[in-house]
């Protein structure tokens, strides 16, 4: 098999870079041809906003490059983990102009009719957009980079992206990583029988971590969905109290040096800038818990399957995802996503709780385990595949025995 895996790039490097990049290498190691094509975001906007623009409409250099390299590598799978705003729809064209069946994996909600991917405005979750034609609220909100002009830009994407794609239903697969994501999906209008639920998974084997070190981790992207500030909150909520622990928060992001001016006379909390990624993991095994302040529905933050694997129990908003992907009071704890007072309370409690250094720790790497790891994961990613080629067969017959006009 030939798989075309394409890929947007983030500004700022989060967890869906990641996956694109982990995939890929699954793949290889597997003995699958893959192609990797990439565009950057920085790249896009160092044009200039007017031409960015216009290509996050149509890009036709990625239409020419796309299907270029399908004719030359006969490519059997296009791939996409992240469209917007580098591929672009004409991606979609491409690959159905070379008739081969696109799957589509969903790290946002952005596919669904939201134009920040969030599901998200003003702090609260806002699903007005989903499964709409076109996502006037958004543009009215400015969802998307917190400007109208360029959510104009972003809903008239999306709008060309469904009608090229026949209404989103010209997709082969879906790829969901929760059942909940599978659910608001066809909540959203998508297709349900082609949507297929596989998590992700970590790269390497990590050996769980003693937890030895009194202090909690954020890592992440700092930004507004990410629940950073509610996070900043909360530590001078514990400050306040004489009781706040150590903080190591690492990562990028755009409200970097807002949450280092908020956090300015916090002495225990500490700003590591981005490490890589086995620094990162050291300070998890090391670390008491886990915070993951999140105000969006998020997907399957790969940090939390991480710290599991490193024995670290995780305290996370009770929202969405997070809601199944820790059990409260098992492998962590929940408190109410944007309350810093709620958030405060729990970690105040973790500190205080001598489970969390040794049941919770177990619980927490069990859940790792179960989870499945790369053996399995490519399974489910080869039989998606399959089922991908499968569709775009039938689509090909069905084509076939359209009467012709005479």
């Amino acid at each position: 098999m030939k798989v075309l895996m394409a890929h947007s790039c983030y500004q700022y490097r989060g967890g869906e870079d990641m996956v694109f990049e982990r995939e890929a290498s699954l793949l290889e190691s597997n003995n699958v041809e893959v192609i990797r094509y990439e565009k950057h975001n920085h790249d896009i906007l160092d044009r200039g906003r007017i031409r960015a623009a216009s290509r996050a409409f149509w890009n036709s250099g990625v239409y020419r490059e796309v299907r270029e390299l399908i004719r030359q590598h006969r490519v059997d799978v296009v791939h996409i983990t992240n469209m917007m705003p580098g591929l672009s729809p004409s991606i979609y064209r491409a690959a159905r102009s070379e008739k081969v069946p696109v799957v589509q994996s969903v790290h946002n909600f952005r596919l669904a009719g939201c134009l920040n991917g969030f599901f998200l405005r003003d702090s609260r979750v806002c699903c007005e957009c989903s499964g709409q034609r076109f996502s006037w609220q958004g543009v009215l909100h400015g969802c998307y980079r917190n400007s109208r002009s360029q959510s104009l830009v972003a809903a008239a994407s999306l709008a060309l992206h469904r009608m090229i794609n026949n209404d989103l239903h010209g997709i082969a697969a879906w790829i969901a990583l929760t059942d909940f994501s599978r659910d608001e999906l066809i909540r959203s209008g998508l297709p349900g029988d082609r949507i297929y639920v596989k998590p992700n998974f970590l790269e390497q084997n990590i050996e769980p971590g003693a937890g030895s070190g009194d202090y909690a981790v954020f890592a992440g992207r700092m930004s507004q969905e990410k629940g950073i500030m509610t996070m900043i909150r909360a530590w001078k909520i514990l400050q306040d109290r004489g009781v706040a622990p150590p903080l190591k928060i690492v990562g990028d992001g755009p409200l970097l040096h807002e949450a280092m001016a908020d956090a300015a006379h916090l002495p225990v909390v500490e700003f590591t800038g981005q490490l890589a990624n086995d620094q990162t993991l050291n300070l998890l095994k090391s670390a008491r818990c886990l915070i993951v302040p999140s105000e969006w529905y998020e997907v399957f933050p790969l940090v939390i399957l991480e710290a599991y694997a490193s024995g670290t129990p995780v305290i996370a908003s009770g929202i969405g995802n997070l809601l199944s992907l820790v059990q409260d009071g098992s492998t962590g704890w929940h408190f109410r996503a944007g309350d810093a007072a709620d958030l405060a309370d729990v970690v105040e409690r973790a500190f205080s709780d001598a489970s969390f250094g040794t049941t919770m720790r177990a619980a927490a790497r069990r859940s790792y385990e179960q989870i499945g790891g790369r053996n399995e994961n490519f399974r489910q990613l080869s039989s998606i595949y399959q089922k991908a080629i499968g569709f775009g067969r039938s689509m090909c017959d069905d084509a076939q025995r359209v009467p012709q006009k005479m």
